[in-house]
Formats: structure tokens, C-alpha cells, sequence
């Protein structure tokens, strides 16, 4: 829905910035009519009840979720962050080429936010019957599709990369600036993944302070420490690495809290 509105409003009817808005507005309302009208009519399961103890049941979805609403929220943050340096940097073509970036690494983090998501549901329905064999089991899955499906990202960005930048774009200076940017952001991906699944499945066996370090570590915190220190010393290529470094540093640390689980189990 998003992509076909995206067209008609801002390709067929020219209405620009505001054209997009409405048509991301209106794929989100549309999948939420889809899903309300099957809890009203069709489902079984799923209805609404009345809850007792609203309140504090709600504080502890917040309190349980907030790891993930962070990973949302971050996205968002980084990429405020990176527009902000970037065009002191680099300019207009610098901002369009990570425009460019920014699409392609969306598509590839909804895809590990995606594995993240299947993995919580399981894990906790594991966790309720103490069947932590299983757990381990389902966690080892995830992290290996991660890795493998990181590196299939990796490369097909790195071996395509001309055709993908110039289905967005045609003029050449900005084509050659993201070719040569997305070279080295693209190493993310072979890591964030992982750091995606760790920071999930603390969450799903409600170790909620090691998944919002990990959620807060790769998205906001150390993006903005390196976004401040790499363009100093490297400049381009320092502002291209931070997304690359935060990761990396992040899964040392998603490494430790792993091992140390391991260790109270």
C-alpha cells in the first residue's frame, strides 16, 4: 500500500513530501483496519476484554516492551543524527546518498526485526513450560539465520551495488559518493542482526535491562559517540564506519551478557 500510494501521489499526482506522508499514513491504517476488523468478526482467540489491574499491567508491557520501543524509536535518531553531520560534511549529495543508504538498510533491519519477532513468542511459550533446552535450541536457529542472511545482504549490496543506487538515482556524483559509502555502512549488516536477536531474546525471558542496554548501546548511544569522534580522525570514511563500529562494539557486549546467562543457568 505504501509503495503503490508513494506512486500515485508523488509520481502520477505531484504532491511532493506531503504525497509520501499521506500514503505512509494510510498503509498503516490500512493494516490496522485489516487486523481490527478480524479481532471483531473472525477471531476466536483474540478478543478485547476487560482488564483488572489496568494500570499496573500496562506499566509492565512498558516496562517488558520498552527494549523494542526503543529499537523503533532509534532508527529515527540515527538517522537525525547522520543527516545532521552529513550535510555539514558532505553537503546535499552526502544527504541524498545516505537517503539512498538509509532505504536499503531499513529493508535489511525490518528483515532482522522480523526473526527477532518470531523468535520472542517462542522463547516465552518455552520459558513458561521451563523448557530451556528448547530456548537454546530456537536462539542458536535465529542467530545462525541471522548471520547467514546478513552476509547474503552484505554481499548482494557489494556485488550489485550500481544497479541498486541508480534505481534511485541518476546523477552520477551522487551514484559514485553512495557506491562508494554503502562499501563500508553495508559490514553492519553482517553483525546487526545478531545484536537485534540478543537484544529480543533478553527481552522475551524478561531480562529487560540487558535488551534495552543492547536496543540503547547499537542504536542511540554509540552512534552518537562515534558519530562525534570518527569524521574527526578519518572524515568521510570515519562517518561511514560509525553504524559498522557501534555494531561491532555492541556485540562484544551482547557476547558478555550471552556467556554470562550461560554461567547463572
Amino acid at each position: 500500500m505504501n509503495v503503490i500510494m508513494d506512486y500515485i501521489l508523488i509520481v502520477v499526482f505531484p504532491y511532493g513530501i506531503k504525497g509520501a506522508a499521506f500514503a505512509t499514513g494510510l498503509s498503516q491504517i490500512t493494516t490496522s483496519s485489516i487486523l481490527l476488523i478480524y479481532i471483531l468478526t473472525r477471531s476466536r482467540n483474540l478478543k478485547f476484554v476487560k482488564i483488572n489491574n489496568f494500570l499496573k499491567k500496562i506499566g509492565r508491557i512498558i516496562y517488558i516492551g520498552f527494549s523494542e520501543f526503543l529499537a523503533e524509536v532509534s532508527t529515527g535518531i540515527s538517522i537525525f543524527l547522520f543527516n545532521m553531520n552529513i550535510l555539514h560534511i558532505l553537503g546535499d549529495n552526502g544527504v541524498s546518498a545516505f537517503s539512498i543508504i538509509s532505504y536499503i538498510t531499513t529493508f535489511v533491519t525490518m528483515a532482522m526485526i522480523g526473526f527477532n519477532q518470531g523468535l520472542q513468542p517462542i522463547v516465552s511459550y518455552n520459558l513458561g513450560k521451563k523448557n530451556f533446552e528448547n530456548i537454546r535450541k530456537v536462539f542458536k536457529i535465529a542467530l545462525a539465520t541471522v548471520i547467514l542472511f546478513g552476509i547474503i545482504f552484505y554481499g548482494i549490496v557489494n556485488i550489485f551495488t550500481e544497479n541498486i543506487v541508480k534505481s534511485f538515482v541518476n546523477d552520477q556524483n551522487t551514484i559514485n559518493l553512495t557506491i562508494k559509502s554503502i562499501k563500508i555502512y553495508s559490514i553492519a549488516y553482517i553483525v546487526s542482526g545478531i545484536n537485534i536477536v540478543c537484544a529480543g531474546y533478553f527481552t522475551s525471558i524478561k531480562k529487560v535491562k540487558q535488551a534495552t542496554f543492547i536496543t540503547a548501546l547499537r542504536g542511540i548511544i554509540l552512534i552518537f559517540i562515534f558519530i562525534s569522534i570518527l569524521p574527526k580522525f578519518w572524515g568521510e570514511t570515519g562517518l561511514w564506519l560509525t553504524v559498522p563500529i557501534a555494531e561491532l562494539v555492541t556485540l562484544i557486549i551482547s557476547v558478555y551478557f550471552i556467556s554470562k546467562l550461560k554461567k547463572e543457568q
